[in-house]
């Protein structure tokens, strides 16, 4: 096959013709469709990039309200107030060029995370007891929501923190 094809190019192609119409025009068509495909995975790459990029600035907002949080316990479990079923909010927490607002809840014992059940991508928090506040004991949790997405909760985490002196 490979030689007919070789016979073929030397026999009827002078070579100082250059290419028919339908070749270029074939070649064309063939180019035009993979430039199609790469624009399209090249949008679809830069979309997935910008959504990696706000998650991992929401990640280290998170972060960094928690390290706040750890520092203003310090040795007293009581430096931080309880905050009960109503959070309270951080606003304009900025990393790596985004804005974000953090929901911080303090509770006295295990909260109840579940899934929103008018949007189900999203975790909210249903429980947060507030009871006695002689327990040694800090559950907390965070949630990261972006303003610019219609306050979307980008990152969820929860955590604890515990007296160790008294």
């Amino acid at each position: 096959m490979n030689n007919l094809l070789k016979h073929w190019l030397i026999k009827y192609r002078n070579r100082e013709e250059g290419f028919t119409f339908l070749e270029c025009l074939v070649a064309i068509i063939i180019l035009s469709m993979a430039f199609a495909f790469n624009g399209q995975m090249v949008l679809m790459l830069k979309m997935q990039n910008l959504k990696q990029e706000i998650e991992s600035a929401a990640v280290a907002v998170g972060k960094d309200v928690l390290d706040d949080l750890r520092f203003q316990l310090g040795k007293n479990i009581n430096n931080v107030s309880v905050t009960g079923n109503t959070p309270t909010t951080l606003t304009d927490r900025i990393s790596f060029g985004h804005t974000f607002d953090a929901d911080v809840y303090v509770c006295t014992d295990t909260p109840t995370v579940e899934i929103d059940t008018d949007n189900p991508n999203q975790l909210k928090v249903s429980n947060c007891p507030s009871g006695s506040t002689d327990v040694l004991i800090r559950y907390i949790v965070v949630q990261i929501i972006d303003k610019k997405r219609d306050n979307e909760k980008i990152y969820t985490v929860q955590t604890n923190f515990a007296q160790l002196q008294r």
